[in-house]
C-alpha cells in the first residue's frame, strides 16, 4: 500500500472514530504525513509538539487502527517537523560514517589461518575476475568471524582495481527498508529500484538470512538475483548458517545460493586467535607478553569483536604506558570481569535452554510448530526475553524459532508484557529467570 494511500486511511479512521474532535483533527492531524521505516515500524509526522503531545495520549489506538488498515501489527513512532529533520540529518551523518567506517576494511589487515584461508581465497578469486569465477559467492559462519570485514575487503579492493565499477554493499536491513520502501510508493518505484540494482557490476548482500520470511521482499531478490546472474554481476552473499539450512526461502532462490561457491568461515583455533590478538595490539599501539596473548586467547577470544573489547580495555587503561610491555597480572584485573567461559555465554540458544528447562521441555520443542500452551507459553516467554536481554528485532527472533514471522514474534512480546503486568507471580518467575540467565 502507498503511503499516501496509508495516511488517507488512517486520516478517514480518525475521522470515524470518537478519539479526537473534529476541532483537533483539523488543527493537528489533518496535514500529518506518514513514512515507512520497514513493513512493521512507521513514523507519523506532525506540525506541532502539541499535536505529538495529543496523539501520545492515544498512541496505543493508533497503532491498533493502523495494524488493522495494513493488515498486521505494526509500531508507530510520532514526531514533529523539527524532531524529523533532526532525525533525517542524523541518518544522513551516520550513513556517511558507517560508509567511512567501512573503507578500514582491506585483506591487509584481515589475519588469515586454517579457519578463513578458503573464504579469502574466494574473495580474492573475485576481485581478480568478478563475474566469471565463483558466483554467486555465499560465505557462512557465526556471528563475529569476519563475514563483514571480508565484503568490506573485497568492495575496497574492486574500487581500487576498477576505478568507475558499479559496486553496492547493502546489509539485510538496508535491502528490506529499500525494497519495503518502494512497495509502499507504488509500481513505478518498485521498478527503478529492481532496475538499479540489476544495473549494477557488484552486489555485495550481508547477513541475508534476515530476509526469511519476506515474501515480497524475497520475489524482488529473486529477480534481482536471476538478472545479475544472468549478465554475469557478482553476488557475494553472507549468512550465519548454510544455504541448504535457510528456512524462510523460496526453495528456488536457496537453490540459487549454491550453485557458485559456499564457503564455511570456521570458529577461531587457538593460532589465528593469537595472530589477531597480536595484530589488534600492534594497531592500538600495545606491547603484550606472551602469557597475557595466551590469557586473553583463552578467556576472551571466542570471536573477533569480543577481541577487539578487550583490546580497547586494556588500550583505556594503559594509554599512557609507553613501551611497558603488559603481562598477565597486568590485564588479569582489567578483564576479569568479561571471562569468557564456553557455554555461559548470554546467547539466544543459553535463553531457549534455560526457559525450556524451567517448563520442561525442550528447545528443539520451542523451536517446533506445536501450539498446545505447555510449549507455546514458555516458547512465547524465551521470545520475549531474547527480545529483552539481546535487544534481537522481531524478524531476528523469528528467524531462529523455526523462521516464523516478526507478527508471531510481537504477538509473542506483547502476550507476556500484558503477563508481567497483571500477574505479580509471573513477574517475579521473570525476574528470577533473568537473574539465571544472566549469572
Amino acid at each position: 500500500m502507498k503511503e499516501t494511500n496509508l495516511i488517507k486511511e488512517l486520516k478517514q479512521w480518525f475521522i470515524s472514530s470518537d478519539l479526537i474532535t473534529p476541532e483537533e483533527y483539523n488543527d493537528y492531524i489533518k496535514d500529518a504525513k506518514i513514512e515507512t521505516v520497514n513493513d512493521s515500524d512507521f513514523e507519523m509526522i506532525v506540525n506541532s509538539n502539541l499535536a505529538k503531545s495529543l496523539l501520545l495520549n492515544i498512541k496505543k489506538e493508533i497503532e491498533n487502527g493502523f495494524s488493522k488498515i495494513v493488515g498486521h501489527s505494526v509500531k508507530v513512532v510520532l514526531m514533529h517537523t523539527d524532531e524529523h529533520k533532526n532525525k533525517v540529518a542524523f541518518d544522513s551523518i551516520k550513513d556517511n560514517n558507517k560508509i567511512n567506517s567501512f573503507s578500514k576494511f582491506t585483506f591487509d589487515n584481515y589475519v588469515s589461518g586454517a579457519s578463513n584461508k578458503n573464504a579469502i581465497k574466494a574473495a580474492h578469486d573475485i576481485v581478480e575476475k568478478p563475474g566469471t569465477v565463483w558466483n554467486p559467492l555465499f560465505i557462512h559462519g557465526e556471528s563475529g568471524l569476519g563475514k563483514t570485514h571480508l565484503l568490506g575487503a573485497i568492495y575496497n579492493s574492486l574500487i581500487a582495481k576498477y576505478p568507475g565499477i558499479s559496486v553496492r554493499y547493502m546489509t539485510s536491513v538496508d535491502f528490506r527498508k529499500e525494497v519495503v520502501g518502494s512497495l509502499n510508493a507504488g509500481y513505478e518505484k518498485i521498478e527503478e529500484v529492481k532496475h538499479n540494482l540489476a544495473d549494477l557490476q557488484v552486489l555485495l548482500l550481508d547477513d541475508i538470512q534476515f530476509l526469511a520470511n519476506s515474501s515480497k521482499t524475497n520475489e524482488i531478490f529473486f529477480n534481482v538475483f536471476n538478472q545479475l546472474i544472468e549478465k554475469n554481476a557478482q553476488i557475494v552473499l553472507t549468512s550465519d548458517k548454510a544455504p541448504e539450512k535457510l528456512n524462510g526461502f523460496d526453495v528456488r532462490l536457496v537453490s540459487r545460493f549454491s550453485q557458485g561457491l559456499k564457503v564455511k568461515l570456521e570458529s577461531l583455533d587457538t593460532q589465528i586467535k593469537h595472530e589477531i590478538i597480536k595484530f589488534k595490539a600492534s594497531v592500538a599501539k600495545i606491547k603484550l607478553s606472551d602469557s597475557a596473548v595466551s590469557y586473553i586467547a583463552s578467556c576472551h577470544a571466542n570471536d573477533v569483536r569480543r577481541i577487539e573489547g578487550s583490546i580497547n580495555m586494556i588500550s583505556f587503561v594503559f594509554l599512557e604506558q609507553g613501551d611497558k610491555v603488559l603481562d598477565y597480572d597486568d590485564i588479569f584485573e582489567i578483564l576479569k570481569d568479561s571471562v569468557y567461559a564456553p557455554g555461559s555465554e548470554l546467547t539466544a540458544q543459553k535463553i531457549k535452554d534455560v526457559v525450556a528447562d524451567k517448563y520442561g521441555v525442550t528447545s528443539t520443542q520451542l523451536e517446533g510448530k506445536s501450539r498446545i500452551q505447555t510449549v507455546a507459553n514458555p516458547r512465547h516467554l524465551a521470545m520475549y526475553l531474547i527480545s529483552d536481554l539481546l535487544k534481537m528485532n522481531q524478524s531476528e527472533i523469528g528467524s531462529i524459532f523455526g523462521s516464523r514471522d516478526h507478527s508471531t514474534v510481537t504477538h509473542a512480546i506483547n502476550k507476556i508484557e500484558t503477563n508481567i503486568k497483571a500477574d505479580k507471580k509471573f513477574k517475579d518467575l521473570v525476574t528470577k529467570l533473568k537473574k539465571e540467565i544472566t549469572s
